[in-house]
């Protein structure tokens, strides 16, 4: 795992095998946790680890849903 140290705003850049790039940007910090975005090709994937590990999280949500949605997802 590589782990880096960043201030919000900043961004990292994730670029796949086959050249696919993703930002991955620290939206805000705090103690409660960490609010992070990304801006990646709809073709990519990405789950919250909580979705991941919910036995009942059968349902994929998009991004046509909208961010309340998602919110839902991972709360459940």
């Amino acid at each position: 795992m590589l782990a880096l140290s960043v201030k919000r705003g900043q961004r990292v850049r994730i670029t796949t095998p086959s050249g696919e790039v993703i930002w991955v940007t620290l939206v805000k910090s705090g103690k409660g946790g960490s609010t992070i975005g990304f801006d990646a090709p709809r073709s990519v994937e990405i789950l919250h680890e909580a979705v991941i590990a919910n036995d009942n999280a059968a349902e994929v949500v998009t991004e046509e849903q909208g961010p309340r949605r998602a919110a839902e997802a991972v709360n459940s």
